[in-house]
């Protein structure tokens, strides 16, 4: 074999290794935030709230292409100064959830909007 030939092997091999990185290799990126949510009781058809929530995020994505995000709600807070805590309440691309929180009540939770990433050094007392 030729070096001409090694050579374009080894090119075409690197460019083949170089595109599955950018668009085939799964990621995944984990994050803290802080989000809205509306959080419907199950048990009542009228009531509906807008709490501030804190969440554990990931955002799944193959390459450059984004597959999904996922929302872990772990507690949010009530304006007077009250908290829910909620069990394993995941939320998948905004769409809603049923949850249930600490006092075993179930709820229709979705996301209106979420707030930047946090890094892993955030330093706020929510968690």
């Amino acid at each position: 074999m030729s070096d001409n030939t090694k050579f374009k092997i080894f090119t075409i091999s690197l460019a083949g290794l170089f595109c599955w990185f950018i668009f085939l290799a799964p990621q995944s990126f984990e994050w803290k935030t802080e989000a809205e949510i509306n959080a419907f009781p199950s048990n009542e058809s009228s009531k509906s709230y807008r709490l501030t929530a804190y969440t554990n995020a990931t955002e799944y994505k193959r390459g450059w292409f984004h597959l999904k995000n996922e929302f872990n709600v772990t507690s949010a807070d009530w304006p007077n100064g009250g908290r829910l805590d909620f069990n394993e309440c995941y939320i998948v691309d905004q769409q809603t959830a049923t949850c249930n929180d600490d006092e075993g009540e179930e709820w229709q939770v979705d996301i209106h909007s979420f707030g930047d990433r946090q890094n892993e050094d955030y330093s706020g007392d929510e968690y």
